[in-house]
């Protein structure tokens, strides 16, 4: 037993005292190597999370595209007919009557073929319309007036309009694109 003032009572509690101090900063350094760690393995996890949101995200989005379609593929199948046959320069045939155009060229793609299931082949093109126009309300005009017969669809893809530098008649080109969608039905499905 070491008593108040024998000889080396000073000695071990100062020493008593380093080996305190010593565990304590030992505490401290672990405490603070593990909130270090924590706080690491929290960024990593949120990054994760961040990239796993982005990723549902986009199959969000895909999935979107994939009803819109689906949809459009029933609408399409709801008014086909067995046998379609239709022209793909009809929805556009009337546009000369219009009076805010002045000039139009349709361009078309050569047709691609897609066949969805044993007795359906779909027929596409990828068209372009080119209008010089009086005014941008005539761009609202073509719409309003493009119909489609039964068994076609019309998909809008964009369009883009500008004022022309060069032409001194028009004060508006637009160059639309649309892609053409007709359906076929086989009478005995393809092997």
């Amino acid at each position: 037993m070491i008593l108040p003032g024998k000889p080396g009572w000073q000695l071990r509690r100062f020493s008593l005292s380093l080996m305190t101090g010593l565990l304590a900063l030992c505490l401290l350094y672990a405490s603070d190597q593990y909130l270090d760690q924590s706080s690491r393995r929290l960024r990593a996890a949120q990054a994760s999370l961040l990239e796993t949101q982005r990723q549902l995200d986009a199959l969000r989005r895909l999935q979107q595209d994939a009803l819109a379609a689906r949809a459009d593929l029933a609408d399409l199948l709801a008014g086909a007919p067995r046998s379609t046959e239709t022209d793909w320069r009809t929805p556009f045939r009337h546009l000369r009557d219009l009076p805010l155009i002045l000039h139009h060229q349709l361009e078309s793609s050569p047709p691609r073929t897609q066949h969805v299931d044993d007795g359906m082949t779909l027929q596409l093109r990828d068209l372009t319309l080119h209008l010089d126009l009086v005014h941008e309300g005539g761009l609202l005009a073509v719409a309003e007036s493009l119909s489609v017969p039964a068994g076609a669809r019309l998909l809008p893809r964009g369009c883009q309009v500008e004022k022309p530098p060069a032409i001194a008649h028009a004060a508006v080109q637009a160059h639309c694109q649309f892609r053409w969608v007709t359906a076929s039905f086989n009478a005995t499905p393809a092997p």
